[in-house]
Order: C-alpha cells, then sequence, then structure tokens
C-alpha cells in the first residue's frame, strides 16, 4: 500500500481533486490536471495564482469539463491515481523526505508537477487552453514564483 504524509491543505486539495474525478458519481482515477484544479481551489497558492496570473478555479475547471482522460494510463492504486498523477507525488514526496519535511504540502506537489509538465500531456493541454483565454501560465515563471532560488536555466 502506498502512504502519502501529506499536510491537511494537501489532503484538502487531494480531497477536490478526488471530487472533480467522479464520473456518473463514480469514483474514478486522479489525474494531475484534476490535482491542479485542487490547488487552484483555496489556499496561499491559489491566491498567489489569482493575484499573479488571474488563473481562477473556474478557469481551470471548464478546462478539465472537457479532458478525456484514456483508461488505459491509469495505475490502480489505493489512492487511484492516474500514472502520471503518481510520478507526481512520488516526486513531491522524496522530494519532502530529501528536505526532511514531515509532510508534503501542495506547494511541492504543484513545483512536482511543474518539474514532470513536459512528460505530461494532459495538463500541457490545460495550460494551453489557459494561455488561449488570455491567462498566461510559463512553468518558469511559476517556479521562479514559488521556487525563488531556483533560476530558469535550472527549471530546464
Amino acid at each position: 500500500m502506498l502512504t502519502f504524509k501529506l499536510t491537511n491543505a494537501a489532503n484538502r486539495l487531494m480531497t477536490k481533486a478526488a471530487e472533480v474525478a467522479l464520473v456518473d458519481g463514480q469514483p474514478c482515477f486522479i489525474a494531475t490536471p484534476h490535482i491542479f484544479l485542487g490547488i487552484v481551489d483555496e489556499g496561499v497558492i491559489a491566491r498567489q495564482l489569482r493575484k499573479k496570473f488571474g488563473v481562477t478555479y473556474e478557469d481551470v475547471a471548464e478546462i478539465v469539463d472537457t479532458l478525456e482522460f484514456e483508461p488505459t494510463d491509469f495505475t490502480s492504486i489505493e489512492m487511484r491515481l492516474e500514472s502520471h498523477a503518481l510520478v507526481v507525488m512520488q516526486k513531491a514526496l522524496s522530494d519532502s523526505f530529501k528536505y526532511r519535511e514531515v509532510r508534503t504540502d501542495p506547494k511541492r506537489i504543484l513545483v512536482s508537477m511543474l518539474l514532470l509538465l513536459d512528460d505530461d500531456a494532459e495538463l500541457q493541454e490545460v495550460f494551453e487552453k489557459l494561455n488561449a483565454k488570455g491567462i498566461q501560465l510559463d512553468k518558469s515563471k511559476l517556479l521562479n514564483l514559488f521556487v525563488p532560488e531556483r533560476t530558469a536555466e535550472n527549471t530546464r
């Protein structure tokens, strides 16, 4: 059994991700766009994203509702995470241990998502559709906002 030690805020975001991943009222697999939707729902990071980039929960929810997730991409585990979402959560957890954090928080999850963005077609599609709406989310700018000590060169 895979267990993630999450902060209360991270637990709330994963609960929100699970809620929006429901299909016809039945639990489905959580994909990275669902996790991103949980991140922009509430809290400090959501406020920073709204203030700096103008991204809102409603904007992301509208896009996520249009996405079709391929069942072949899913990995079955207790949290019911889609395979890329599982990789993101494992990276966030690993980085938390690396930096001696007791629990993984939403910021660590978001940073892991951004670092792995190049391999995540579904989340890239969310970002592209937000950009088309005039919400300019850029991986380097986001990383610099949430991890200021990183330079754009370090994020490639």
